[in-house]
């Protein structure tokens, strides 16, 4: 597994992530933070979520809106929403 980006929230705040894909929209909800990541010869997207492990199949044609959380430094953006 290849971290792509990572994500976190302000301490006590709660932050969401909105995806767009072929099944439509989702909305993440989490208040620890979030790790955007692939799995080597593959270009389906996942998300973990918070350190409950919760992990998402995004896919490979997913755009996430991570406005509202809190990009940690040095990570590039993935597949922003065009605003």
């Amino acid at each position: 597994m290849q971290a792509v980006a990572q994500f976190g929230c302000q301490p006590g705040a709660v932050c969401e992530i909105d995806c767009w894909g072929a099944g439509g929209p989702r909305k993440f909800t989490l208040t620890l933070g979030a790790v955007v990541y692939r799995y080597p010869n593959s270009n389906h997207l996942w998300l973990g979520t918070d350190a409950r492990n919760d992990h998402y199949l995004l896919g490979d044609d997913a755009f996430c809106d991570f406005s509202k959380a809190l990009k940690v430094p040095a990570t590039p953006p993935v597949n922003p929403m065009p605003k």
